[in-house]
């Protein structure tokens, strides 16, 4: 439970790399879903598995960003940074979706904080691994 506190604490988080995440998990949610809108209208005879889709797209997406804030931020602090922008992406996501489908809603929408959550996680893990060579060089 300290865990979970302590990762979402923005306290000790740069500013510009925490409004960044934030920005970057909204934006992801809002792009990737107006593009799978779009090809709903234009192919709308031939889509199949949309649900899937929008669930792998959102999961894959915050993997992604989650993982690079990560490495970008070599503050270990990169699961604040992954848990923020997949909760702006669960917000987008809930209000975009709460107009069409209830039961998209919960299925895409935590897809955003999970896909952040393994996506920080693999950040820090490969930061550890950096660091852990680097010393054994230096040594």
């Amino acid at each position: 439970m300290q865990k979970i506190i302590s990762w979402l604490n923005p306290r000790g988080t740069k500013t510009w790399l925490f409004i960044l995440s934030i920005v970057l998990g909204a934006a992801w949610a809002f792009a990737f879903l107006a593009l799978v809108d779009y090809l709903m209208q234009v192919y709308a005879e031939k889509m199949t598995g949309v649900d899937t889709t929008l669930m792998l797209g959102i999961f894959i997406g915050m993997v992604t960003i989650a993982f690079i804030l990560a490495i970008i931020a070599k503050d270990k602090r990169g699961m604040t940074y992954g848990i923020y922008a997949g909760l702006a992406c669960m917000v987008v996501c809930g209000l975009i979706l709460f107009r069409d489908s209830l039961t998209l809603v919960p299925l895409v929408g935590f897809m955003g904080p999970l896909g952040a959550f393994n996506g920080a996680n693999l950040g820090e893990m490969f930061n550890r691994g950096r660091e852990a060579r680097k010393k054994e060089r230096d040594s």
